[in-house]
């Protein structure tokens, strides 16, 4: 299978030449005949110059994914710390009649990690629906990048888990001494 190059391809360097003003250098592949192969294809990687603002709609969209990710997670980071606001206010009668407010920052952090390990449970229903169905089309799940399996030790992840866990337990205890609002400005991004 032979490929013509690209139309504005010089053929001694096979390197695009693109006369625009804003440009920018990408690697591209460039396919061509190998003739010590016995006619096989060979790849070669070059730089060429692309235009920044050559398919809008394809940077416009993903303009838009990031907009709508950053959207996103700013709504559900301020339901979050609402919602655990919201649960500092509580007050309940306990068994021996006083009115007692709810004060566990550490149970709420606790409570809050679960939740993101609930996404380890969907990740790994995923791998295993996907592995299943490469079985299914005669493939070989081992040669898959995400069902391969891992090659690394999964507790290297422990001290990093520990210090967001000490982090989030001392925001949350600084949440209940101040505002929700207070708190969503002085926190910054863990």
């Amino acid at each position: 299978m032979s490929l013509s190059p690209p139309a504005y391809t010089n053929p001694c360097t096979r390197t695009a030449h693109l006369h625009t003003p804003k440009t920018r250098k990408t690697p591209t592949v460039v396919q061509e005949e190998n003739p010590s192969n016995s006619g096989g294809v060979s790849l070669v990687f070059v730089l060429a110059k692309v235009p920044t603002s050559s398919s809008p709609s394809s940077s416009s969209a993903m303009n838009w994914f990031h907009l709508g990710l950053a959207g996103l997670m700013l709504v559900t980071g301020s339901i979050n710390t609402l919602s655990v606001k919201w649960a500092d206010t509580m007050t309940s009668e306990s068994t021996d009649g006083k009115v007692r407010g709810f004060d566990h920052p550490f149970l709420q952090a606790c409570g809050m990690f679960l939740g993101e390990t609930m996404c380890m449970a969907a990740f790994f229903l995923l791998r295993w629906r996907r592995r299943r169905a490469l079985r299914a089309a005669g493939a070989d799940p081992a040669q898959d990048p995400f069902t391969r399996p891992r090659t690394f030790s999964p507790l290297v992840f422990l001290p990093p888990a520990l210090c967001d866990m000490t982090a989030t337990s001392i925001q949350y205890i600084g949440l209940t001494l101040t505002y929700a609002s207070s708190f969503q400005m002085l926190r910054g991004e863990k």
